[in-house]
């Protein structure tokens, strides 16, 4: 039986680490030639800030060359706070008005072709994020990462959240089976992932640049896709072409992904379900957030075809095909107020993560801004 790395990560402010990954090893080297580096960066998609790997809690960082230790039982990812001092409450009233219909044309303007193949014919635009979880899931995102982005990421039809792909990989694709490693990333280097050339590369002239002379890759990783198809058309650890555009998509709808589809393969089914409580009470319960201000800016709990335990999902098709009654939900909704609500999906359950981050990265701020003033009053009365 294959030996299996466990992620942990600290929650609830006490220390308390949860086991958020279970990952064969081979999986690890599978994934990344420098495996404990995108252990790292893994972490860092789901929990929302950046940290380090550990071996015991609060320890030292581990050197990221040395692999043996993905033979540890047990790896902590320790989180590092967002910078705090610059942190202020912030309250918008966004007006969505961006036409939802014309989604599929801009992306494909902008793409011209499928980013695996490069294939001019018989592509599909796919949103990043699902077209189901709506426009509030972006700017709750975006708010909560504290990702400043110009223009504001406010439509789930924005061009940005989309890419181009084969036909042949919109299936995998929106069933979270694949997912695309953007590098470089804060761990890892655009020499940390094995090169694979596409297998039509040679047939049909695909352009295809070494990581040798690569100053940024955008890698198509297969989590272990259900269709044949996949791997003739986009081999493992294949590079996708990036467009060179001022609207194409911000590192962090990619990370978000990535996380999503990691959980979904490997997360640990005891953080799973710790995850999916948090969750209900980030969309259904009337938490304070924004330092105070109880103004309900959850996220819309659209339906998704992501399932933490087993469903699909990952990106969305045409924007136009989302089914009624699908979309929305209330926000700030009581539990109590909610007949059945849905299960939290992983998309959920990584937004309630970030929030829940965010609001303690608020308190800290806060708390610290609060201890500077009471420093100053006490520095004032002695020197009086």
């Amino acid at each position: 039986m294959a030996a299996n790395v466990e992620l942990w990560m600290p929650f609830d402010g006490h220390g308390v680490h949860q086991p958020v990954l279970s990952i064969p090893v081979n999986d690890c080297q599978r994934f990344s030639l420098k495996p404990l580096s995108w252990l790292r960066y893994l972490g860092f998609t789901i929990y929302g800030n950046e940290g380090h790997i550990s071996t015991v809690p609060g320890g030292l960082e581990v050197d990221y060359n040395q692999d043996a230790l993905l033979l540890d039982p047990d790896l902590l990812n320790d989180r590092t706070p967002d910078a705090l001092s610059d942190l202020e409450d912030s309250e918008s009233d966004v007006s969505i008005t961006a036409s939802r219909s014309n989604f599929k044309d801009r992306v494909a303007a902008r793409d011209g072709s499928c980013l695996m193949t490069q294939v001019t014919r018989i592509f599909v635009a796919c949103h990043i994020i699902p077209h189901a979880k709506g426009n509030q899931y972006l700017i709750n995102l975006a708010e909560h990462r504290h990702e400043v982005l110009d223009p504001p990421l406010e439509d789930i039809n924005d061009t940005r959240n989309g890419i181009t792909l084969a036909l042949q990989l919109e299936f995998t694709y929106n069933a979270s089976e694949v997912a695309f490693l953007r590098t470089p990333n804060f761990a890892m280097t655009v020499h940390d992932v094995d090169f694979v050339a596409p297998r039509l590369a040679e047939k049909y002239g695909i352009v295809v640049i070494p990581p040798s002379v690569a100053t940024r890759r955008l890698t198509f990783q297969d989590f272990g896709s259900s269709d044949c198809c996949t791997a003739m058309v986009a081999p493992h650890n294949s590079d996708g072409r990036i467009a060179d555009s001022e609207e194409w998509p911000p590192p962090l709808l990619f990370d978000v992904a990535y996380g999503c589809v990691a959980l979904k393969k490997w997360g640990d089914s005891r953080f799973v379900d710790f995850a999916r409580g948090r969750t209900r009470d980030v969309y259904y319960e009337n938490v304070v957030i924004n330092g105070g201000n109880a103004d309900h800016k959850k996220g819309e709990r659209g339906g998704s075809r992501d399932d933490c335990g087993g469903g699909g999902g990952g990106g969305g098709g045409d924007g136009d095909d989302e089914k009624p009654g699908k979309k929305g939900g209330r926000h700030g909704q009581h539990a109590s107020d909610a007949a059945d609500p849905p299960a939290p999906d992983c998309f959920d359950m990584i937004l309630a993560i970030h929030t829940l981050n965010a609001r303690k990265g608020l308190r800290q701020a806060h708390a610290i801004k609060a201890e500077k003033t009471r420093e100053k009053v006490r520095s004032w009365f002695c020197s009086c």
